[in-house]
């Protein structure tokens, strides 16, 4: 496989997780939120989530907001990393 090849994979790719998640009233960084969520279990914070994902925490914040706005999360404080668990 090209690297050409690869590219067009990769962009394809994120075409199909864009529209899944625009039909289901979610943005893709909300997505890769709730992905996170689902494979972090209850050691999921949002400095991990940027990590592995390459999401700014700002935006993880916001994407954590509007979840809790939602109903979708409850947010908890993590008294030894300073950061909120959903």
């Amino acid at each position: 496989m090209t690297i050409v090849h690869l590219i067009f994979f990769l962009t394809n790719s994120t075409v199909v997780y864009e529209e899944w998640a625009k039909a289901h009233g979610l943005s893709v960084n909300s997505l890769l939120v709730l992905c996170a969520i689902n494979d972090g279990g209850d050691d999921c914070t949002k400095k991990k989530i940027s990590q592995r994902w390459l999401i700014p925490k700002q935006t993880i914040h916001m994407v954590f907001k509007d979840f809790e706005r939602r109903g979708f999360v409850e947010l908890f404080p993590n008294c030894e990393k300073q950061n909120y668990m959903p």
